[in-house]
């Protein structure tokens, strides 16, 4: 696929006061929002800074980085730029202590350190 096939946009730099609704607000103007992917940090449940908008229309998307790269948005300059890949929906979002090669190193790291009692 080509990026201009891919309806999805990738918007950086966002403000931690940010919000869905914000995100949906600023870029349904250039087109029909299909789904507002705001990522939280697990840990802090705070705007992770970055979201992606995914359009019914892959041509909307040129239009919103046209108007919206470079923009303010709460305050803050913003950075708008096609998703690198388009089923940005298949990213988990599991923290890194729940992936097994973590897991598996940090059990190894144990071992190799000296039991203190």
């Amino acid at each position: 696929t080509k990026m201009s096939d891919n309806p999805v946009i990738h918007i950086g730099g966002l403000s931690p006061s940010i919000d869905e609704n914000i995100v949906y607000a600023a870029f349904v103007p250039f087109g029909e929002v299909k789904t507002v992917d705001l990522p939280h940090d697990p840990l802090t449940t705070a705007p992770k800074g970055y979201a992606f908008v995914e359009y019914e229309d892959a041509s909307d998307c040129l239009h919103a980085i046209a108007n919206m790269d470079g923009a303010e948005l709460l305050g803050k300059v913003i950075h708008v730029s096609h998703a690198k890949n388009p089923k940005f929906r298949d990213e988990t979002n599991r923290p890194i202590w729940a992936e097994e090669k973590f897991i598996l190193s940090k059990a190894e790291a144990e071992e190799k350190e000296p039991e203190a009692h």
